[in-house]
C-alpha cells in the first residue's frame, strides 16, 4: 500500500509507464540463504506441471492493490515461470569458497533474459509493433 500510494501521488501516467515485477521463487532447503539454507540439489529444471506450484499470496495482494490504483500498473508476473528453473542459481558452483550459497541470484541464460523479453514485448506491443 505504501508503494501504491507513493506511485499514485508522484507519478504522471502520461509521462511514465509503471511496472511491478513479481519476485522469483526461492528454492532453499533447510533454512534461508543466511541461516544454513542451500540450493545445491537444484541442478536440473523443474520437471513438474504448474498445478503443483501454489500461487504466492503476495502476488494476489499485489494484483488486488494495483487494480485499485489510479495510476495504471503493468504486473510482470514471473513467479511461476521462474519457478520451473530451480537450477538457475549459482549455489555452490559460483567458484567462491564460502559457506553461504547464492540461491537468490539468477545466473543461467534464459531466466533473466526471458524476463527482459516479456518487458520488451510489452513495450513494443504498446507502440503497436510486435515481431
Amino acid at each position: 500500500m505504501t508503494w501504491a500510494s507513493w506511485v499514485d501521488r508522484h507519478i504522471n501516467p502520461r509521462k511514465t509507464e509503471v511496472f511491478f515485477r513479481s519476485s522469483a521463487p526461492s528454492h532453499f532447503r533447510g533454512g534461508q540463504w543466511n541461516s544454513g539454507g542451500h540450493c545445491k540439489e537444484a541442478t536440473q529444471p523443474l520437471n513438474e506441471t504448474s498445478s503443483s506450484m501454489s500461487y504466492p499470496e503476495k502476488n494476489s495482494i499485489v494484483e488486488e492493490i494495483t487494480e485499485h490504483m489510479k495510476t495504471p500498473v503493468t504486473f510482470l508476473n514471473i513467479t511461476i515461470f521462474s519457478g520451473f528453473r530451480i537450477d538457475g542459481h549459482p549455489s555452490i558452483y559460483a567458484g567462491k569458497r564460502s559457506s553461504i550459497q547464492d540461491c537468490s541470484h539468477w545466473c543461467l541464460p534464459g531466466v533473466p533474459d526471458t524476463w527482459n523479453e516479456f518487458l520488451y514485448f510489452h513495450l513494443q506491443s504498446k507502440r503497436g509493433v510486435t515481431s
